[in-house]
């Protein structure tokens, strides 16, 4: 019992429950037993988001992307309640596979495709001279 207690790094009165749970309910007594502790799901069941995955191939109805609490208030309208919490829309989202992404935002006063190709037409060509590790003085 020490010996076990040593090599696994239990203290010896643990090996010892272990074991006398072993003995009573067979070899699947030992794992991990915290997984049913749980309750089942009331709001993300498997029917809204089977509801989910239908209405998220199109887009939401004020345009842009699909948000958490856009997808929160989609949820509430769909189990009739005056609201659910932004978390769970972000949870929801993550049920189904997806990640919450945004498009780059564009610089307001962002350059033409043209204006663009003549900067990098008039950019100073880089120096084939190998630059010296340590600088001179």
């Amino acid at each position: 019992m020490t010996e076990t207690a040593r090599l696994t790094g239990f203290v010896p009165r643990w090996v010892e429950q272990l074991l006398v749970r072993y003995n009573q309910l067979g070899p699947s007594s030992l794992g991990d037993r915290r997984r049913g502790n749980g309750t089942k799901a009331t709001i993300l069941t498997p029917s809204v988001l089977d509801m989910l995955r239908e209405r998220l191939k199109s887009p939401p109805e004020d345009g842009g992307v699909w948000t958490s609490k856009k997808v929160a208030a989609l949820i509430a309208a769909e189990l009739g309640l005056a609201a659910v919490a932004e978390q769970r829309g972000w949870e929801a989202l993550r049920a189904i596979g997806w990640t919450i992404q945004r498009p780059r935002p564009r610089h307001a006063r962002a350059a033409s495709p043209e204006a663009q190709a003549e900067f990098k037409k008039t950019l100073p060509k880089p120096s084939q001279k190998r630059q010296s590790a340590i600088p001179a003085q």
